[in-house]
């Protein structure tokens, strides 16, 4: 059974309408001479992905960019984000081009019998309050809603209302028990609502103001000062609607003050359909009324961005050449730097949250600062257990969420142990470690995973006797009996785990066959809960999406050919909600690669938005040479957005996967044969295809140890500004 993914309101119709700055010094300039990397590199600054984009806004903030006018952005002094989105009904393959300002976000639908140089204004007000992530004219995601203040601050500013606030308090049109205000036109504006949504009755307001007029599409009034800006150049009665939208609130004075630029002030706030107004009295005159940043805040919320930077985001590629650990900034690749210096080669690279690495050294481990060129940490290892420190092994690392924690796998022999370090936050020194201890000790070397709840109090890790649940605060572990690959779901403190099919050789029929079948369960890491979603013989692998909402399902097509392998080994892929997980939300998207060889397709990851996911296959030819497929698949529709293929020969390796919200990154180690250096390379593209942008770049000759390595350990990772 297929069902659709379905729309829990009505769509408001639709109408036309950044860095760390380090300079690169002379010794880096004549490391990276000496390596092959290019030092030379222009800013890439942000501009206008399309004329439509470039014109729609000369119409309006042209003037305020060049100091002809006086008034707040309606969009921003400059785009600071563009992509391709998933849209159903795009008539590119499933998907929009996007621009984002600071005050909203320009679409091209682009959509037949509409002109090419329509330019949209999204519904992101709705979006953020509703939860309803919009995929298209009548579909949309289930998210939750925006938590980020409406206005001011984003850090710091907790008491001021969020879109989530209106949302709780049922103060919205469009959310489920909200009703309509009564037309209120004349009365005085005397209401305010705190970050719990609830409303209060001032009994004496910042400033004398009234309602100006009522919208029964909506139920909602508009204040007298917001009305006011609408009639004013260069709006206008006849425009302001197709800007603005109808509002969506009424109207309310912040209860407890809204923090800008550190110091509380009263603040006037009202969201409307496609944009967020709010009226300081404090203001100048010009910029008493002012758009709110809700461009922003609505990419901070589809995209998982940290609000401690300046958009887009302060991503940066790190990877490891020799001894040396690099940092390049994917928007600037000339603000190249050195984080620090090992004592030999780097053998293992693992990027965490708050600007940290785990560096991993011959038979030593350090704690690196992403954030600053600085000596890196060296960090006690776990002794006991059977661990020999002669021989002891770094294969994994994670941060928690809360960026207190760090876990890390170590083992020698046949031991494992994964062992926590508490650490400072950014706000101190980041790479200060305050205690260690130990989450798990295992007989074998058969630790899959391990991950951080969301909330940072669990740790779990998939061994092969099961799934281990460490509780950090209690400091005890416990095993559940459900075996395979977990993930944690969304915010919660449950688990997807899959465990794969057995199978077995047939002797009296020359076949293979299905002994147990596969099955994907929901596992509840406090109460010790095991709930089975799914069981079918060719489930192979899920994926949960980021928001925890869906999953993506890998089944195969046939299991095994009578020799146990086959030359084409092909797999279903669909997605299914969490809450409804035996039905296919999407028809099935078939992924294999022909050849010689085939290796089981595995599902690498979803994009930040949660909107596609990619999905990988790899096949072997004569001559030594192969191919690897990678499919972007969506969500939306099943169908992919892009597909790519990516070419390898004898000894090469290729890797193509995601990389900060809307790119890929692709690294390639090209054999040239036994008598020329090999050819490494790692570039980054948008994925709508409009930059593409190389960030190392070197030779390597064949008698280096682990010369694959830069391109193996690169990362892309956001790095705090300090």
């Amino acid at each position: 059974m297929m069902n659709r993914i379905w729309v829990a309101q009505s769509a408001p119709p639709r109408t036309r309408l950044q860095k760390i700055g380090l300079l690169l010094p002379v010794l880096l300039l004549l490391q990276a001479l000496a390596l092959g990397l290019n030092p030379s590199g222009t800013v890439k600054a942000e501009g206008f992905s399309d004329p439509a984009f470039q014109q729609q806004w000369k119409l309006t903030d042209e003037a305020v960019a060049t100091g002809k006018a006086s008034r707040t952005y309606f969009w921003g002094p400059q785009p600071f984000a563009h992509t391709a989105e998933v849209y159903e009904g795009s008539p590119f393959n499933g998907q929009r081009r996007v621009q984002y300002f600071d005050k909203a976000r320009m679409e091209l639908p682009r959509k037949e019998g509409q002109p090419d140089d329509l330019v949209t204004n999204g519904l992101l007000t709705v979006e953020l309050v509703t939860g309803q992530l919009q995929v298209g004219d009548t579909q949309f995601l289930q998210r939750s809603p925006a938590t980020n203040p409406v206005a001011g601050d984003q850090v710091g500013n907790s008491l001021t209302p969020s879109y989530a606030s209106f949302n709780q308090g049922n103060l919205a049109f469009g959310v489920s028990g909200a009703t309509k205000a009564t037309d209120r036109t004349g009365q005085p504006v005397n209401e305010a609502v705190n970050a719990n949504g609830q409303v209060s009755t001032l009994s004496q307001t910042p400033i004398s103001l009234k309602y100006a007029r009522y919208f029964n599409e909506t139920g909602h009034n508009v204040a007298e000062v917001f009305n006011n800006f609408f009639q004013a150049d260069p709006l206008g009665e006849s425009k302001w609607l197709s800007v603005m939208g109808y509002p969506i609130t009424e109207p309310f004075w912040a209860k407890d003050k809204v923090v800008v630029g550190g110091q509380p002030r009263d603040v006037l706030i009202q969201l409307f359909q496609r944009r967020a107004l709010t009226y300081t009295p404090s203001n100048s005159a010009a910029f008493q009324v002012e758009m709110g940043n809700i461009g922003q805040h609505y990419y901070v919320w589809r995209y998982g961005f940290e609000t401690r930077d300046q958009l887009p985001g302060n991503y940066r590629l790190i990877n490891p050449v020799g001894k040396t650990l690099y940092s390049t900034s994917i928007r600037k690749p000339s603000d190249k730097v050195i984080l620090g210096d090992a004592p030999s080669t780097i053998t293992g690279l693992w990027a965490l949250n708050e600007g940290r690495a785990i560096v991993a050294v011959d038979k030593k481990t350090y704690l690196a600062d992403l954030t600053k060129a600085r000596a890196f940490k060296e960090l006690t290892p776990p002794t006991g257990d059977g661990l020999n420190p002669a021989n002891i092994a770094v294969f994994q690392a994670v941060g928690s969420p809360d960026s207190k924690k760090i876990a890390i796998t170590f083992g020698s022999g046949s031991t494992q142990v994964v062992q926590v370090y508490e650490v400072n936050t950014l706000s101190g020194d980041n790479i200060a470690v305050t205690d260690n201890y130990r989450a798990f000790t295992l007989s074998s070397n058969n630790t899959k995973n391990i991950a951080f709840s969301d909330d940072s109090r669990y740790l779990m890790a998939a061994i092969n006797d099961g799934l281990a649940i460490f509780d950090v605060i209690g400091r005890q572990n416990k095993v559940l009996d459900v075996k395979g690959p977990a993930y944690w779901v969304g915010k919660s403190n449950q688990l997807l785990v899959t465990s794969p099919p057995v199978v077995q050789y047939d002797e009296a029929v020359s076949a293979y066959k299905v002994i147990t079948n596969g099955k994907i369960s929901l596992v509840d890491a406090v109460t010790n809960t095991i709930k089975q979603l799914v069981e079918g013989p060719k489930i192979k692998e899920a994926l949960p999406s980021p928001d925890g909402n869906y999953f993506a399902l890998r089944q195969s097509v046939n299991l095994f050919d009578s020799s146990g392998s086959s030359s084409l080994i092909k797999n279903l892929l669909t997605f299914r909600s969490i809450a409804d997980p035996t039905n296919d939300l999407t028809p099935t998207f078939e992924q294999g690669t022909g050849g010689r060889s085939s290796s089981e397709p595995s599902l690498v990851g979803w994009s930040a938005d949660g909107t596609y996911l990619q999905i990988q296959s790899r096949a072997g030819f004569t001559a030594g040479s192969n191919r690897t497929d990678n499919s972007f698949v969506s969500l939306v529709n099943g169908k992919a957005l892009k597909q790519q293929e990516v070419p390898g020969n004898y000894l090469s390796v290729v890797s193509l996967r995601l990389a900060a919200p809307v790119y890929t990154i692709k690294a390639l180690h090209t054999y040239n044969g036994p008598y020329e250096p090999s050819d490494q390379s790692i570039t980054l593209q948008n994925f709508d295809n409009s930059e593409q942008t190389v960030l190392f770049s070197v030779k390597v000759t064949q008698n280096q140890t682990n010369n694959d390595t830069p391109i193996r350990l690169a990362q892309v990772v956001q790095v705090p500004v300090v």
